[in-house]
């Protein structure tokens, strides 16, 4: 039977800011981190190549780094910063067999870790999309732990992340592509290189102490700065494939020396397709390089006939692709690439950042004995680019991005409707600046999932978690209000993509719901939504792929602990459980159980019996308890206030 349902979702965020600290001292050891070449995808990758079986093979460890000059102590993967690339074929089959290196010790909700494989549909699967307390327990220190699914019917380019807590601020995090003979863009007739562009923002002080100075009163965390109001907070600097450059005057004394701007290198006169990321936690990005306009050709995983464009935004967890032609000069030329943080929708900014970063397009020849120049650009930005002011920190029109492929219209037999007004679908900061939600905590408990609770019969506590069930097969509608009065917020939907059906300003209602006019005509489809401040937007969804999915911010604090994010971390999240007589009958493999068992042990060594420190913040002493009997209780630290 088709069905289709809409719950509503609303945010509201009140002004506060927060102070930085410098990083843990751990025994780290110092590794390359940016890997020469790491961001140059195989040119001789074969896209006809049979389904295989892709084994990646990661161990998560300290590392020692200066990204962006300032030395502090970072959470990494094989030594990598950014994160190793996963680099597949549309029907591929992968395994990832992941190894938490980190320390056992008094902080284990700080080394705990998930991988979500941000994109990827997981249909049949669901045990392996990644966010702690929805889907999985997390690795403990000194276990691994196996990720085995199959690339469906997808393509394009996507990422993977650490999905508990917000330690994708610390480094976990990193490329993933998918090739296809099914992508409408080809390399050697639509373009003849490609590489990769990671973007994001960065922090001097480790996410988890960043997140307690924005959610606590911290004295100690304020010694960065005179003043610690709670706030989620600004970044330090802006990074290009892993570099940046930070104000090392503000802090002498510690070894601080900016590194030298990122380089791209390019033959003149080919066509080279970017695969940009912002992995970001509250940057807004505008992207530019110097006399090269840039077509965009693919929004998150959907293709487009997009526009040429001298600029463009990239929100937080967004991805977009696209071309330019190197034909402004001969070899050894240089051009600036310049990345500027939109900052209106930033609610404090240390008065010594800088919201910019620069990395260097190269101009080298095809041999390899004629060495690269070394000068700088002195290249000028395009005329018409302007600081972001407070009217620029918005997503790319939809409009100019016209998908290809895929269902030209989008389902419109909407025969019933969902509308939940009450706690499950409301999301709030609260009064004096304590990080809330309406009438719940919203608690996320990392030992016990909410897949093992459907998948066992059971139902979920409306009073505890923000949920909705879809039940039949069809269209289902998600409607969500930012009623925030500053910032832009990027929602992401675990599993398929979505068509954007509605967007406008204000609040959506239910009555306005019955009476509003959808784009069906072939509307864009994305799996991150940027909904502009005082706004709504309506997503529309097929009910296709059973499971228990996130649907969350991507500003990283606003998920519950388990989950990523500034806004997910502070609660902004809820879970979509799709067909859940179907996910009864999905198979979980035995090691994702022995994950857990292995918790109990080491959940009572080091958060119990170890003094200082009480538990994870965002799940309940008494809940842990409950579940597995516990000789001891203390008061227990958490982010649900």
């Amino acid at each position: 039977m088709l069905r289709a349902a809409i719950i509503f979702v609303t945010l509201a965020i009140l002004s506060q800011t927060f102070a930085l600290t410098a990083a843990d001292p751990f025994n780290v050891h110092k590794y390359p981190l940016v890997k020469p070449g790491a961001y140059d995808l195989d040119e001789n990758w074969d896209i006809h190549a049979p389904p295989t079986t892709r084994v990646f093979n990661w161990t998560l460890d300290y590392a020692f780094g200066r990204p962006d000059g300032f030395p502090r102590n970072m959470r990494v993967i094989n030594g990598q910063f950014p994160g190793p690339l996963i680099e597949v074929n549309e029907g591929d089959s992968i395994v990832v067999v992941l190894k938490n290196n980190l320390e056992i010790g008094t902080s284990l909700q700080s080394n705990l870790r998930r991988v979500d494989f941000h994109g990827m549909i997981q249909n049949g699967t669901n045990w392996a999309d990644g966010p702690t307390g929805i889907t999985q327990c997390p690795i403990p220190p000194g276990h691994s732990f196996r990720y085995k699914f199959k690339v469906g019917k997808q393509f394009g380019s996507y990422w993977w992340h650490s999905h508990f807590g917000n330690t994708l601020e610390d480094g976990i995090h990193g490329p993933f592509v998918v090739h296809s003979p099914n992508d409408p863009y080809q390399i050697g007739r639509d373009y003849d290189h490609e590489k990769l562009l990671i973007l994001g923002d960065w922090m001097l002080a480790q996410q988890l102490y960043v997140y307690l100075s924005a959610t606590k009163d911290w004295p100690w965390l304020a010694r960065w700065h005179s003043t610690a109001p709670h706030s989620a907070p600004n970044s330090d600097s802006i990074l290009i494939n892993g570099v940046g450059v930070y104000n090392c005057t503000i802090t002498p004394g510690v070894g601080c020396a900016p590194p030298p701007p990122p380089e791209i290198k390019v033959l003149p006169n080919k066509r080279y397709r970017f695969r940009t990321l912002n992995y970001a936690s509250h940057a807004f990005l505008w992207l530019s390089i110097d006399n090269h306009p840039m077509t965009i050709i693919m929004a998150d995983s959907t293709p487009v006939e997009g526009p040429t464009i001298h600029q463009f935004q990239i929100g937080m967890a967004e991805r977009y692709d696209w071309i330019i032609h190197t034909n402004a000069g001969p070899v050894g030329s240089v051009f600036w690439l310049r990345v500027v943080q939109c900052m209106h929708s930033v609610q404090w900014v240390q008065p010594y950042y800088i919201p910019y970063s620069f990395g260097v397009l190269r101009y080298v020849s095809a041999d390899p004995k004629q060495l690269p120049s070394t000068q700088m650009p002195t290249s000028k930005d395009w005329p018409e680019s302007n600081p972001p002011d407070e009217t620029h920190c918005h997503d790319m029109d939809l409009s100019l991005l016209k998908p290809i492929g895929g269902p030209q219209t989008v389902f419109g037999a909407v025969i019933a409707t969902y509308y939940n007004p009450n706690v499950s679908g409301h999301f709030l900061w609260g009064p004096g600046g304590d990080l809330a939600n309406n009438n719940m905590t919203n608690q996320i408990t990392p030992y016990s999932p909410q897949l093992h609770t459907v998948m066992a019969g059971g139902e979920l506590n409306s009073t505890v978690h923000a949920f909705t069930y879809f039940d039949g097969l069809g269209a289902a509608d998600i409607g969500i209000s930012n009623h925030d009065h500053n910032t832009e917020h990027p929602w992401h939907l675990h599993s398929r993509s979505f068509w954007v059906v509605a967007q406008g300003k204000g609040e959506l209602t239910e009555a306005m719901y019955k009476n509003l006019t959808f784009n069906l005509d072939n509307p864009i489809r994305r799996d991150t939504f940027i909904i502009p401040r005082l706004s709504w937007a309506v997503i529309r969804i097929m009910t296709d792929t059973p499971g228990v999915w996130a649907l969350h911010c991507h500003v990283w604090p606003v998920f519950s602990a388990s989950n990523v994010g500034w806004h997910a971390s502070a609660g902004k999240t809820a879970s979509i459980i799709i067909q859940a007589d179907k996910i009864r009958l999905q198979k979980i493999p035995d090691e994702h159980y022995e994950v857990m068992e292995l918790h109990i042990e080491s959940y009572l060594q080091t958060e119990i019996l170890a003094s200082g420190s009480y538990g994870y913040y965002g799940n309940p002493l008494g809940s842990f308890c409950q579940l597995y009997g516990c000789a001891a209780r203390k008061e227990f630290i958490h982010a649900d206030l």
